[in-house]
């Protein structure tokens, strides 16, 4: 991406440098003036979306829709939920075993 911005910068040059060369002919100038204009537009757009990539916020929920629209999401990565691991209840925080069903502090799931 780097270096199609590069490239479209060499070439608003080229055109830049073409239309000096031929300024005394209106016929060629213009042209060569309004391409070297678009070539740098491109550019500028381009150096924008790699600011903007750059700059994006990695837990972004649209971020996410994205990596698994495109299917590069694998569930394989995800690691194994422990069901034998201690509970935390949210109403007296207190922690308790995995072998009851509620929190037997204030029965409370």
């Amino acid at each position: 991406m780097r270096q199609l911005c590069i490239r479209f910068v060499a070439f608003g040059l080229l055109f830049l440098i073409g239309a000096g060369v031929f300024c005394l002919y209106s016929s060629v100038y213009e042209p060569l003036l309004i391409l070297s204009g678009i070539s740098y537009a491109v550019a500028t757009g381009i150096r924008i979306k790699m600011w903007r990539d750059a700059t994006a916020d990695p837990y972004s929920l649209n971020r996410l829709n994205e990596i698994i629209r495109d299917g590069t999401y694998d569930e394989s990565d995800i690691p194994e939920i422990d069901h034998e691991g201690d509970k935390y209840c949210l109403c007296c925080h207190t922690v308790y075993g995995s072998q009851f069903g509620v929190c037997p502090n204030c029965a409370k799931k």
